[in-house]
């Protein structure tokens, strides 16, 4: 199952070896490595490779349009995914299956299954922040990758819609565009089903169809 923790407590440490400034990447990052798991919730293709630069996947909803202003300098096989994957219409008719609203305030999306753990046939490797000691970047309007563990991004991903106290075990993919940000709090406030702390969200968020 894709997996941010309820509780987040433990931190990782900067990798001995790195001499990369956080976000930096050498020449061997310059290239996506995608590991296919033959899994996948809807057949698409692999993405062909990292993105060139920042684009905006607009999330077309029944509570609104949520606008993902995707960053490329610094996730750019991140970036590239989420941007294949809309393009071949894997996020369109889906809802976003989580929303936790204690400790970490999230919003869960990008599994057709709905179930939590559903994908795309593929992983690739964790980008920025993993592998650093920072503290404190999941405030209220990242987007970041929901994984099982190291090295596992696929299709799943989260918004934070208030600033949340998680380790930088999530590669940050951007941020929620300014004018969005009101139906993604909206959608927080409402909570999640039967006053959970971590279930699906109260009203149903239903992706209707994901553009470039």
């Amino acid at each position: 199952m894709k997996y941010v923790p309820y509780l987040a407590v433990v931190a990782l440490l900067l990798g001995a070896c790195s001499t990369n400034e956080p976000g930096e990447t050498t020449p061997d990052d310059n290239k996506c490595h995608f590991t296919e798991t033959g899994s996948a919730s809807r057949e698409v293709s692999l993405p062909s490779g990292p993105s060139d630069g920042n684009a905006t996947v607009k999330l077309a909803t029944n509570q609104g349009e949520i606008a993902m202003n995707l960053d490329g300098s610094k996730a750019p096989c991140a970036a590239a995914t989420i941007e294949h994957l809309a393009e071949q219409g894997f996020y369109d008719n889906t809802l976003c299956h989580r929303v936790t609203t204690q400790n970490i305030f999230i919003l869960q999306c990008g599994d057709p299954t709905a179930t939590g753990s559903g994908g795309p046939g593929f992983t690739f490797k964790d980008e920025y922040p993993v592998g650093t000691d920072e503290q404190g970047l999941y405030t209220a309007g990242v987007i970041a990758m929901a994984n099982s563990g190291p090295d596992t991004n696929g299709s799943q991903f989260f918004f934070t819609y208030k600033d949340s106290p998680l380790p930088p075990n999530y590669t940050i993919v951007g941020r929620v565009a300014e004018e969005s940000m009101p139906i993604l709090q909206s959608i927080g406030e409402r909570g999640a089903a039967e006053g959970a702390r971590d279930a699906a969200p109260a009203q149903a968020v239903h992706i209707e169809k994901a553009t470039l």
